[in-house]
């Protein structure tokens, strides 16, 4: 985390450096917001959001790789039945909601740059709109524009907790059935000692199972909300951040007549 965060600073300062090496035509193809939203927050999105976040899901999915392996020399059909039910319990809600969290990224980019786009003309523009009372016109803009952010947080802080409860509440649903298989097929103490690996992989497996499928959805709703600083990006590949020559200014004025 430490070391993304420097490169975040790194990538930020040359982005900078890159934006204000332009010629006034190049600054002008962007607005101002979206030049401070690129430098600074997207920025942050793409080092601490998504790389960091895939180095998490290389961890957790390691984890995952060990507990199935462990799982498979202790009880290879137990395993496979685990891990298949598993899969596809994760699967489904990856399918089902990374469209919608790649929207919801999108549109939170957008409407945030909206909302900053319209508080910034309201106080940099605050003699015009005084006396062309225009203030109500601003005041709902971004009274509407954070509405709008209010639902989309809402609803990317509400998906990982339905993650949470449709895995849980199939780990808890396959060992009542897995209990119930064993008591018919096995004798009692087979099922026990069945039912008490199922459980005890199960709780680490499910969570980082969980974290796997929230991580994917998290990096797939950032990718849509860097969008505006990646294209910036690809847009000042080719400025030249070589230092410009100084030249000394002319303060002698040779062959100035006063007069």
């Amino acid at each position: 985390l430490f070391f993304l965060s420097e490169r975040g600073a790194v990538i930020s300062s040359t982005l900078f450096s890159k934006v204000i090496s332009q010629s006034l035509q190049g600054i002008q193809k962007h607005s101002f917001q979206e030049y401070l939203y690129s430098i600074t927050f997207g920025v942050e999105v793409i080092t601490l959001r998504i790389l960091a976040q895939f180095v998490t899901l290389i961890s957790d999915g390691s984890l995952l790789l060990v507990m199935v392996v462990g799982l498979f020399i202790v009880d290879p059909a137990l395993a496979l039945t685990s891990f298949t039910a598993l899969g596809i319990v994760s699967y489904s809600l990856y399918r089902m909601m990374h469209a919608r969290a790649r929207k919801l990224g999108l549109l939170n980019s957008q409407t945030d740059l909206r909302s900053r786009e319209s508080i910034m003309e309201a106080l940099s523009t605050y003699r015009e709109i005084s006396v062309k009372s225009r203030q109500s016109y601003y005041v709902k803009e971004v009274s509407n524009a954070r509405s709008d952010i209010a639902k989309i947080l809402a609803e990317n802080n509400f998906m990982p907790y339905m993650s949470k409860y449709v895995i849980e509440s199939s780990l808890v649903f396959g060992g009542l059935l897995l209990s119930a298989v064993q008591f018919l097929v096995q004798d009692a103490a087979h099922a026990v000692a069945t039912l008490t690996i199922f459980m005890a992989a199960g709780s680490r497996i499910a969570p980082a199972a969980l974290r796997l499928q929230q991580g994917a959805l998290a990096i797939k709703g950032s990718l849509a909300s860097v969008k505006p600083t990646l294209d910036l990006m690809k847009s000042l590949e080719t400025v030249n951040l070589s230092a410009p020559s100084e030249v000394a200014p002319d303060v002698e004025h040779i062959g100035f007549n006063p007069s």
